[in-house]
């Protein structure tokens, strides 16, 4: 008789918690119209906020207003820096003057992923370039309280993943 009540009752806590299991999340994709840029969230813990006036990107936050995501685009290693590697330097020692406690870094040719601890907050950046002449930088930004790490590396890990760059216009190629 115990065994259904002990069923019963974790259905009933799974049910009611604002932070359901990654698996069973309902995932939509954005994608900015402006730069192209896209990737995943999860609609069930974050909204999306406000769009900025000059169509870079979108934010979105948690329900508990404790977490969120940056999607967004730019005109970005060509204007700030000569190579993709020095945008990556750049932006990086932008963060850790920030406060950003570097402890991940990852990359590639046309690709890069910091993530690191500030203000008792983890910060996972994620940067893909775009064409041939990397004039185009896609973002993927995500910051929430340490003490769900447990909670969000699930998302994160999906939604870096599903960061998509736009593809480049026939003026940047």
């Amino acid at each position: 008789m115990r065994i259904p009540f002990v069923a019963a009752s974790l259905a009933l806590l799974l049910a009611t918690t604002s932070w359901p299991a990654t698996g069973a999340e309902t995932w939509r994709r954005y994608t900015n119209a402006r730069f192209g840029t896209s990737a995943e969230y999860p609609a069930s813990l974050f909204q999306p906020g406000e769009a900025p006036g000059n169509g870079d990107g979108l934010a979105f936050e948690s329900k508990d207003g404790t977490a969120e995501i940056r999607v967004y685009g730019s005109h970005g290693p060509s204007t700030v820096t000569d190579s993709f590697a020095e945008y990556r330097n750049w932006l990086t020692r932008h963060e850790v003057d920030e406060g950003l406690k570097v402890s991940y870094r990852a990359g590639g040719k046309d690709w890069f992923a910091i993530s690191g601890e500030s203000r008792g907050r983890i910060v996972y950046i994620k940067v893909v370039g775009d064409c041939p002449n990397l004039s185009m930088a896609h973002h993927l930004r995500i910051e929430y309280p340490v003490s769900d790490k447990a909670l969000y590396d699930p998302v994160v890990a999906r939604t870096a993943r599903s960061l998509k760059a736009g593809g480049c216009r026939d003026d940047q190629r």
